[in-house]
């Protein structure tokens, strides 16, 4: 599989399909197949909103906040000296970033330079002379500068304070200070959208789905929609194969006229993606080996293989089904009952 989907160990060809779109979402057009690096970043994350959360019920929470972060947060960790682990957890916290939000209310919790509540994030980065042009310590609470629910803040004739209160967030007063997500709960999906946003909707993929779908079929047939068919002639194959039967508008015709849970659709889109496969294969035969198979020889084998998916689902007794088998020519049982 990584010789043929993707430029394996070998070190010779190249990718069938870029990986970021081998794991998009089949209805964005890819596999469907969860990218370990991006998943390994989302668990990641996790941890690192417990610590944020200041997770009462982690032991590992408690003794990170007294030993890590006992002076800085974790915007502002040193890693110079840290362990491996602890690096990669602080690297991978900025991916958090855009999909978290800081509410100010009493200013108890969130610290005035090193916390992330302002939009130009830990002030100490941004403004370093601010303690010492305030007065106030690095490890000062934002509750010194908040009062009666108003901002208060000292040496407001300076400039770099000046740009600092110029883009002060609200304060939401008679509440806590709370970090919460910006889409409502925060999970593991989440975050993973976060990470990998979305991508829109291709028209077809309804072709590659169904209760009769033969894997190593809907493969081939989703390379050839991608005209990612490598030959020794890659250009009749995208223009020929790929683009005058599957793409373009036989395929927005098909995805249309062929989509849903109804199982004569699902019969005719296992079909052709059976077509693809054999014509594919009928293409290798004859390029390779000197083989070739005559056309209706490729239609039957065609049929045949959809015909026996359809009698190993073993489809409960339905008109729909019923309809089905009468289309395939299959004998239906007649000891079951409509």
């Amino acid at each position: 599989m990584r010789d043929f989907l993707w430029k394996g160990s070998s070190g010779r060809g190249y990718a069938k399909v870029a990986w970021v779109n081998v794991c998009k979402s089949k209805e964005e057009g890819g596999l469907g197949i969860r990218s370990i690096l991006h998943m390994n970043q989302a668990l990641m994350l996790k941890h690192v909103w417990r610590v944020l959360q200041e997770d009462p019920r982690s032991i590992w929470v408690a003794w990170v906040l007294r030993y890590r972060l006992s002076k800085h947060t974790i915007w502002t960790q040193n890693t110079s000296s840290a362990t491996w682990c602890w690096k990669k957890l602080i690297k991978v916290s900025r991916l958090l970033q855009p999909g978290m939000e800081y509410r100010v209310g009493d200013g108890c919790k969130f610290t005035l330079w090193t916390d992330l509540w302002h939009p130009r994030g830990p002030l100490i980065h941004s403004y370093p002379r601010g303690p010492s042009i305030t007065g106030l310590p690095a490890d000062s609470k934002l509750a010194v500068v908040v009062q009666d629910g108003q901002w208060k803040w000292p040496a407001e004739y300076d400039f770099d304070i000046q740009e600092i209160i110029a883009a002060l967030p609200p304060i939401h007063q008679h509440q806590s200070d709370m970090i919460q997500w910006r889409t409502g709960k925060f999970t593991t999906a989440a975050v993973l959208s976060l990470i990998q946003p979305p991508s829109p909707r291709v028209p077809w993929y309804h072709l590659l789905g169904g209760k009769f779908k033969i894997p190593r079929h809907n493969f081939i047939l989703w390379l050839a929609i991608l005209e990612r068919l490598s030959t020794m002639d890659r250009s009749w194959v995208q223009h020929r194969l790929a683009h005058v039967f599957f793409v373009g508008n036989n395929v927005i015709w098909a995805s249309k006229r062929w989509r849903g849970s109804n199982l004569i659709n699902a019969a005719y889109r296992a079909l052709l993606a059976a077509i693809v496969y054999l014509v594919w294969r009928e293409r290798n035969n004859r390029r390779f080996s000197a083989i070739a198979s005559p056309a209706e020889s490729i239609a039957a084998r065609a049929l045949e293989e959809i015909r026996c998916r359809i009698i190993s689902a073993n489809l409960r007794p339905s008109l729909q089904s019923l309809t089905l088998y009468r289309i395939w020519r299959i004998p239906w049982d007649r000891n079951s009952s409509l």
